[in-house]
């Protein structure tokens, strides 16, 4: 008996490994942990600042506005001396009739010149950047000063728009309406676009020296 125990536990001690079937290798190969692959944080684009415009040039404005409140003045002060109401004041004065007309070519003015510095500013007519243009830059210009038909374009219906809602102001309440008058417009728009241009051409080709920086 003892023999046969002996025998057994030799066979069972020295037995050949049992080969695994290729299933069960398949399974334990696919038991195998997965490396997952990480994925890098994806980031924001970064965010582009706008360039800032250039600042606006005060003087500039201001003696476009002045240039251009001198010239509508004078314009108005030539009607009156040439209708024949200057040859007689006193015969023709009514203080609430002078008062309107006063009124409404001040209206005149200051719309031309309200126009042209909202329109020049936004055209680039009347910034920095325009002060230090070379003079080559304005060479190429349809009218030798850069910029100068931009922001006139833009200028021209702000500063009816700014005048119609004045003469409506001063008119509709006495009953009057309002009408277009294609001479006042020339001289209005026309007047600004040459003023404009004269006294920028002056300033462009150093016709005015020690009044510019």
């Amino acid at each position: 008996m003892a023999s046969l125990l002996a025998a057994a536990s030799m066979a069972f001690v020295h037995a050949p490994p049992r080969a695994v079937p290729s299933f069960q290798r398949g399974v334990v190969h696919s038991i195998a942990p997965l490396v997952v692959p990480t994925i890098p944080p994806r980031h924001a684009p970064p965010i582009l600042s706008k360039a800032e415009p250039p600042p606006l040039s005060a003087p500039l404005l201001i003696v476009d506005a002045c240039v251009l409140v001198l010239y509508s003045l004078s314009v108005s002060i030539w009607m009156l001396i040439t209708n024949g109401e200057a040859a007689n004041p006193v015969a023709a004065m009514e203080l609430d009739v002078d008062l309107r007309e006063i009124a409404l070519e001040m209206n005149s003015a200051v719309s031309i010149a309200f126009g042209w510095c909202i329109g020049g500013s936004i055209g680039g007519a009347c910034d920095q950047e325009w002060v230090a243009l070379e003079l080559a830059e304005h060479e190429k210009a349809p009218l030798g000063v850069a910029r100068l038909l931009r922001g006139w374009a833009i200028a021209s219906p702000l500063a009816l728009g700014m005048k119609a809602l004045g003469v409506a102001a001063v008119v509709l309440p006495l009953g009057g309406g309002l009408a277009i008058w294609p001479p006042g417009v020339l001289l209005d728009l026309g007047g600004m676009l040459a003023v404009i241009l004269l006294w920028r051409r002056l300033l462009v080709k150093g016709y005015l020296p020690g009044m510019w920086p």
